[in-house]
């Protein structure tokens, strides 16, 4: 086999087994005074238990109080999204969601009154548990046995 046949089988097998991003989707809802906010927002967001007193997870890796360091999102007629554990966040560990109530902790601050603690925590149900369910090792299709489907006689 030459060498640049083995190069190409080498990609192609790290390829397939490529680890599944670690990205928790969060959208809110941010409002000053009662008015929806517009503009640049800073954010602190953590991951913690149910009693709040043990955090799994912080956009800066701090593991007790709020974050140090804070993430710019725009915020439009109070509407902002984010990816949590995206860059230059610290990235999300899979392992965190063996706990069994997660909730997202969030700190928000408009350029003018400081950080503030948005309450309560949002409990995280189903969708950052596929993280967990990502981790199960792939199969490759060639492996799956199926019989064909039955004809439908009308």
């Amino acid at each position: 086999m030459t060498r640049l046949r083995l190069f190409i089988l080498l990609l192609c097998f790290q390829t397939a087994h490529a680890e599944v991003p670690r990205l928790l989707h969060h959208q809110g809802r941010m409002a000053v005074q009662g008015v929806p906010f517009d503009g640049s927002g800073q954010f602190k967001f953590a991951l913690v238990d149910a009693t709040g007193s043990t955090t799994h997870w912080s956009n800066d890796g701090t593991l007790s109080g709020q974050p140090v360091s804070h993430v710019v999102l725009p915020v439009t007629r109070g509407l902002y999204s984010v990816l949590l554990g995206e860059t230059p966040m610290t990235p999300l560990a899979a392992t965190m969601f063996n706990n069994t109530d997660v909730r997202l902790r969030v700190w928000f601050n408009d350029g003018t009154k400081g950080f503030q603690l948005i309450t309560p925590d949002q409990r995280l149900v189903s969708a950052p548990y596929a993280l967990v369910a990502a981790q199960v090792d792939q199969v490759l299709l060639s492996d799956i046995r199926a019989t064909p489907p039955l004809p439908v006689i009308a």
